[in-house]
């Protein structure tokens, strides 16, 4: 997992955003423990105390959970992880509108050019 991070954005946040990430691509899979605090902190090269509030946020929103001394786990709910997949899709796709918006390009051309680009890629 690479751990750049920039500028305007809490490095907490980033740090859930690139965990969350990690869980929908498969690095960290249902009910697999994750790494402790200072070991993450350690690869992100963070505080502890930032990743800490990092993991804290991302129990508050059920993603990952604590099972007593036996550390963090991610959370089974697939379904829910399939929830946030989507979110993070919805995200990447409003920043492509928005961006073609600005562009002066039309919402169907820039469903057609995803649709070259697609077949270019696929």
């Amino acid at each position: 997992m690479e751990w750049n991070f920039v500028g305007g954005l809490p490095i907490w946040s980033q740090l859930c955003d690139k965990i969350k990430r990690g869980i929908i691509l498969g690095e960290y899979k249902p009910n697999e423990k994750i790494p402790g605090v200072r070991e993450f902190a350690a690869m992100a090269q963070v505080n502890p105390n930032t990743m800490q509030r990092a993991l804290v946020k991302l129990e508050e929103e059920g993603i990952v959970v604590t099972r007593g001394t036996g550390g963090r786990f991610v959370c089974a709910d697939e379904k829910m992880l399939l929830g946030i997949r989507r979110n993070m899709l919805e995200g990447v796709i409003n920043d492509y509108f928005r961006k073609c918006a600005e562009l002066g390009v039309t919402h169907r051309e820039a469903i057609e050019i995803l649709e070259e680009e697609g077949d270019n890629i696929g």
